[in-house]
């Protein structure tokens, strides 16, 4: 466009926008973590989480995000977006995270399904030493099931079967969430984003300790299952 005999750059109008998710948004637990002050401090949201890495790089494309809301919080489940959450040690409760869009929101994104889908359990099942009391939450599927033999647990059988229906669950559920969006912030834009990949394509990389640490990478869990719990 020329003004005066000059070219000028068109403005873009900042992008109101809302972030919702589990723990992988939020950047579960890496200090420092926002909102310590308050119930939202359970969550153990990062400061440098998903959703301030993508605003700082959209910002450096030249698009703007008016964050409306950062909803994230560790342990949520995809029904999160739409009941109150049950924060931990009966610390309180969050309300749901569609509560924080609104009718001009234009963005939303975010990344729900892993607890839904009960991955906790699922390394449970698959490892001696995660089954021991720890702060991973869950039990295994089936703790009568040898964890060595987890691998052929969740390609056939029971195991199989409860996990095609965990997966028709997350399928529900999301379309639901999808649905709500459009409920209440009509015109915004849904971006649901995908999950880091767990193990790496050559598997014999987890057989060996990462720089300074003495554990292998995935604990006890035999080098068969490796696989299987990349494809889930």
């Amino acid at each position: 466009m020329l003004a005066g005999g000059t070219l000028c750059t068109p403005q873009i109008d900042p992008v109101p926008t809302v972030f919702f998710g589990d723990s992988y948004t939020a950047n579960f637990g890496i200090a420092p973590v926002n909102n310590q002050d308050s119930e939202r401090g359970w969550c153990f949201q990062a400061t440098d989480n998903y959703p301030a890495g993508a605003t700082r790089s959209l910002a450096d494309k030249g698009i703007t995000l008016n964050v409306q809301s950062d909803v994230s919080c560790g342990g949520a489940l995809i029904h999160h977006f739409w009941q109150k959450q049950e924060l931990p040690f009966g610390a309180g409760t969050l309300p749901a995270q569609q509560d924080a869009l609104k009718q001009d929101t234009q963005l939303t994104v975010g990344s729900l399904g892993g607890n839904t889908l009960g991955f906790n359990r699922i390394l449970k099942q698959c490892s001696d030493e995660l089954r021991t009391p720890s702060l991973l939450p869950g039990d295994p599927v089936d703790k009568d099931e040898p964890a060595a033999k987890c691998g052929e647990f969740f390609e056939s059988g029971d195991g199989k079967q409860w996990l095609d229906g965990q997966f028709e669950q997350v399928g529900w559920e999301l379309e639901e969430l999808f649905d709500r969006i459009g409920y209440f912030a009509p015109d915004a834009k849904r971006v649901l984003v995908g999950y880091p990949r767990l193990v790496p394509a050559d598997t014999t990389k987890c057989k060996t300790a990462a720089p300074g640490q003495t554990q292998l990478p995935f604990a006890d869990i035999p080098q068969d299952a490796l696989p299987v719990l990349e494809q889930i």
